[in-house]
């Protein structure tokens, strides 16, 4: 006689998503279908760069995150499939899961803002340069 004793007890795991909305366009009226394309391009690259190492490094240095960079890498996921990014982190406690998929967002956001600035700096130089500003 064989006897197999197993320890079928599963941690239940728990995710949380944030998801953000791009659009490209003033306002949601009159949204052409070129509009609604380059949103779904500009998701691609912004949920790209979401599990990009400066994004994850900035992530993990917030006092809320008990993960390092390299342990992010393995619970975020990102799906920006559609004019949508959704950043979910399954973790086995639904309130850090939930606080690092929020953070991650928040860090996506300012990351972009701080670039878009960065490129609006430039040309505003450029335009100095050029003797076009007054």
């Amino acid at each position: 006689m064989i006897a197999v004793v197993t320890d079928e007890t599963e941690v239940p795991t728990y995710s949380a998503t944030a998801k953000l909305f791009v659009q490209l366009g003033a306002d949601s009226i009159g949204l052409s279908a070129r509009d609604i394309s380059e949103s779904r391009s500009i998701s691609q690259l912004y949920g790209d760069l979401a599990t990009t190492r400066p994004i994850l490094d900035a992530v993990a240095a917030s006092d809320d995150v008990p993960f390092s960079s390299d342990e992010l890498r393995g619970k975020i996921h990102v799906d920006e499939s559609r004019s949508f990014i959704e950043i979910t982190v399954v973790y086995l406690d639904p309130s850090v899961a939930a606080n690092v998929a929020n953070i991650t967002a928040t860090t996506l956001i300012s990351e972009l803002a701080a670039r878009q600035i960065a490129q609006i700096a430039q040309f505003q130089d450029s335009l100095e340069e050029l003797g076009l500003t007054n």
